[in-house]
């Protein structure tokens, strides 16, 4: 199991509903936003598309490769808030 050593979180830490594209924990990631202050998570892959919630810098996500698109990463934050975020603002941990 991946352990983050970062803020302790490990991939049980975020609440995720089951989706048959991202059963597999291979095309998940750990990351944080970086570059910026606040990060907007948005409901789709777009930069007009509804902000859910705004993160802060530093804030960890979980990132599902498979469901993201060129410019954004699908994201889980820990609070259980699923949406996407722009690729350029966020860092994927080692």
């Amino acid at each position: 199991m991946y352990q983050d050593n970062f803020l302790g979180f490990t991939k049980d830490d975020y609440q995720i509903e089951e989706h048959e594209e991202s059963q597999n924990f291979e095309d998940v990631k750990i990351g944080f936003v970086t570059n910026c202050k606040k990060l907007n998570v948005r409901e789709k892959p777009r930069t007009d598309a509804t902000i859910k919630c705004i993160i802060d810098y530093q804030t960890e996500v979980m990132i599902d490769e498979k469901e993201s698109t060129e410019e954004f990463y699908k994201v889980y934050t820990a609070a259980g808030v699923e949406g996407f975020c722009m690729k350029k603002f966020i860092a994927i941990r080692p």
